[in-house]
């Protein structure tokens, strides 16, 4: 074989060897983001149990016990990798049938992921997750800053049904500077399963030694627990 035959075979194997190959995409690695810390697929659900005290004054309060099960029924697709899950919830009390409560969204954009609960869109997650982040969970809502931080990323939780470690706990706070109200909440997410724990404590500032009363509730204490989750 001459030297021209040779430098063509060449360059042609070359030229195959360069049009077999691809750039590899790489994922990110969603571990180190965070986002196995609330994943969605059409048919997961969660279900919760829910204890609840609402004060109508210093002396009057009802206190509430049901389940609540929220459930990924469907999902559309807005631009580029823009996608909203429809989130169904449901009520019930223990021995009686599931009634349909509501319809919340949840979305990932940019590095955030925004529930939206009855019409009103909160940002629960800033991505990627590290102790001490911190953001206003009202950014989007048009209401004053509410302020949300990380304090954990190595939590335990356990239930009388379920154990998780490696969780999540998500700080939320309001405070008015004592013109009404002081808000506390905690949530903890628990990787490849979401929110299994949700404490909320909204309390009214005392003056006088007597509580507010606008004629409605003026303070409630919330507590929902995960009791059971899978795919339907």
């Amino acid at each position: 074989m001459n030297s021209l035959k040779k430098s063509v075979l060449f360059f042609s194997l070359l030229l195959a060897q360069f049009s077999g190959c691809k750039t590899k995409y790489l994922e990110p690695d969603d571990l180190k983001i965070g986002y196995h810390y609330y994943p969605f697929q059409v048919g997961n659900y969660w279900t919760y149990s829910v204890d609840s005290i609402f004060y109508y004054s210093e002396h009057d309060s009802v206190v509430s016990e049901y389940q609540v099960k929220q459930k990924v029924e469907s999902f559309f697709v807005e631009g580029e990798n823009d996608t909203t899950f429809l989130l169904y919830r449901y009520r019930r009390n223990v021995q009686n049938e599931w009634q349909q409560d509501s319809i919340w969204t949840a979305r990932k954009r940019n590095n955030q992921l925004i529930i939206t609960e009855k019409n009103i869109p909160y940002v629960k997650m800033v991505f990627p997750v590290e102790v001490g982040k911190s953001w206003d969970g009202n950014a989007f809502s048009g209401k004053e800053n509410y302020s949300y931080s990380i304090s954990n990323l190595r939590s335990e939780f356990s239930s009388e049904e379920l154990e998780f470690s490696n969780c999540m706990e998500v700080v939320e706070k309001f405070d008015d500077q004592g013109e009404e109200e002081f808000i506390y909440e905690k949530e903890i997410y628990a990787p490849h399963v979401g929110l299994v724990y949700r404490y909320s404590s909204i309390l009214p500032h005392e003056e006088g030694g007597s509580y507010k009363n606008s004629g409605g509730i003026v303070g409630l204490h919330y507590i929902q627990t995960l009791i059971e989750y899978g795919k339907e």
